[in-house]
């Protein structure tokens, strides 16, 4: 038997891969530098590569008995370099396929990301190393930025995105105990406080990661959004425009602590734009206000009002979102009736009312009925929620929890359904200052100038959160959904077959929410479309 037959060369694999882990093992547990960092590129490369050993002529069968087989003692503290070091042997042992078998699928880089350093040693200790050096808040600025220097999957850093699901409800129940109509951003907010968040330490930012995204790892938070802006910017297609524009505006004459900058440029693509608070704090808020109106098309003009600047400010973290989409199946404008709408108060109001008959997917339970409206690519929904009864909007909003909103949205199937859908614009006549409402959410250090700890911010002076202003604008009509929102941190120095009926004629909420990811880009209700 020759050693070229694929009998012996799949044993000699074996062989190979099985004294490549004890010995790669034994390095490893001798190096505990190296073992972060290892562990750090094993992680990302291997979820690669793991999706295509039948491709590289490895039988999935001998995969998972090597992942099973007893290992060593040592195995547990080197289980991924091991399994690593698994897949690269194998691969480098298996036959390699004919030009007519399935090519093997090309890893793809985005523009935006570099591809990981070649050597972990000189790159991870290098990384941890600087973060002993500057303390444990400037460590997540380090491994923030580590991470996305790692090439990565669109799909797989989305579904890893931590969600604010729990807060957006908590904040919209919050914003809804006053009547009216109700509309923000979720998204928007999370984005600023969570630059804001890669500033903080201590109690601090504990409390603004708690609210935010509950136990979510540190280091997920950053090293996931810029992939997950990368992914929106490249999946638009006709039809749809997902814009997502962060920065940073600071005094001239402060300093900020170079790994804090280092993070809110590479994770968020915030940079940094010298303003004069100290001398022209008016100037310097109409500067923050033309970028604002600039990234959401002058839908959002005036973010912050007279007085929410001045001589004590020291830095403005901004984010601005702006949506713009067509439905994946357009109302037909010349089926649009004027129709009755109930208001919260009980009054009728005549209101233009879009009409279809089609096929959709939604979800009936006793207290709500739920619709899913796809925009153009089918990755961004809205969903509007009916109360079954037409007073039925309080206890509806009662019942609202984290799990019950996962459910009523996640669960809708294929029906055939009798639509009838309000026009409606929501637009405020003025920001929102959340201040009051995070601080009952649970963040309150960050908001007190003896407490507050932005150490990683700025060493040159204290820090601590003004407040956070908010903004939002929502359009529906019959060719799709038009929404944009922005919010500022403000940083201060101390001192079925048959038809289905579903006519929104009576208050509602929506959720516009990107799926991939689970994001909630925008939440409100109507209680008036007439308004």
């Amino acid at each position: 038997m020759r050693i070229g037959q694929p009998g012996v060369r799949l044993s000699a694999g074996v062989y190979c891969v099985w004294l490549g882990i004890q010995t790669f093992g034994v390095r490893l547990s001798s190096r505990r530098r190296r073992q972060g960092a290892d562990r750090m590129l094993v992680v990302h490369v291997g979820r690669n590569m793991s999706v295509q050993p039948n491709q590289r002529g490895v039988p999935k069968s001998m995969l998972q008995a090597m992942l099973q087989a007893r290992a060593p003692r040592f195995f547990p503290r080197i289980a991924l370099p091991a399994a690593f070091a698994a897949f690269a042997a194998v691969s480098a042992c298996a036959p390699v396929p004919e030009p007519s078998e399935q090519p093997v699928t090309e890893r793809v880089v985005s523009p935006a990301v570099s591809a990981a350093p070649a050597d972990p040693e000189a790159s991870g200790v290098r990384y941890q190393a600087n973060a002993a050096a500057r303390g444990e808040s400037a460590a997540r600025g380090e491994s923030a930025a580590f991470a996305s220097a790692l090439p990565s999957a669109s799909t797989a850093i989305e579904a890893k995105m931590p969600t604010t699901t729990a807060f957006a409800v908590e904040a919209y129940k919050k914003l809804a105990a006053q009547p009216g109509n109700v509309a923000f951003s979720p998204f928007s907010i999370a984005a600023s406080l969570a630059m804001t968040y890669g500033g903080a330490e201590g109690v601090t930012a504990d409390e603004i990661r708690g609210v935010v995204w509950g136990r979510s790892p540190t280091s997920d938070v950053h090293a996931a959004y810029g992939p997950l802006l990368a992914a929106w910017a490249t999946d638009q297609g006709p039809g749809m425009e997902l814009r997502v524009a962060n920065r940073l505006f600071g005094d001239k004459s402060s300093s900020f602590q170079p790994a804090f900058l280092a993070l809110t440029k590479g994770a968020y693509r915030a940079e940094l734009l010298p303003v004069d608070f100290r001398g022209a704090s008016n100037r310097a808020r109409q500067t923050i206000n033309t970028w604002v109106a600039g990234e959401t098309k002058n839908r959002i003009e005036n973010l912050l009002g007279p007085g929410t600047v001045h001589a004590a400010t020291r830095l403005v973290l901004v984010n601005a979102l702006y949506f713009k989409g067509q439905w994946a199946h357009p109302f037909d404008a010349t089926q649009t009736r004027t129709g009755a709408f109930t208001t919260a108060r009980g009054a009728k109001v005549r209101v233009p009312m879009m009409q279809a008959q089609r096929s959709g997917f939604w979800h009936a339970s006793p207290e709500v009925m739920v619709v899913e409206f796809p925009y153009a690519g089918g990755k961004l929904v809205m969903d509007i929620l009916l109360p079954r009864d037409a007073k039925g909007l309080p206890a509806l909003e009662a019942s609202l929890t984290p799990d019950n909103l996962d459910k009523w949205t996640h669960q809708v199937g294929p029906g055939r359904l009798d639509i009838k859908l309000p026009r409606f614009r929501l637009a405020a006549a003025e920001s929102t200052r959340l201040r009051p409402l995070l601080e009952s959410l649970g963040i309150r250090k960050a908001f007190r100038p003896n407490e507050a700890e932005f150490g990683a911010m700025s060493r040159q002076e204290r820090l601590w959160i003004d407040d956070v202003i908010h903004q939002t604008f929502v359009e529906v009509n019959e060719e799709g959904a038009e929404a944009a929102a922005a919010t500022a941190t403000t940083m201060r120095v101390y001192s079925a077959p048959k038809v289905e009926t579903f006519h929104v004629d009576r208050p509602f909420m929506f959720v516009i929410r990107d799926k991939p990811s689970d994001q909630i880009l925008f939440f409100g209700r109507v209680e008036d479309p007439s308004l």
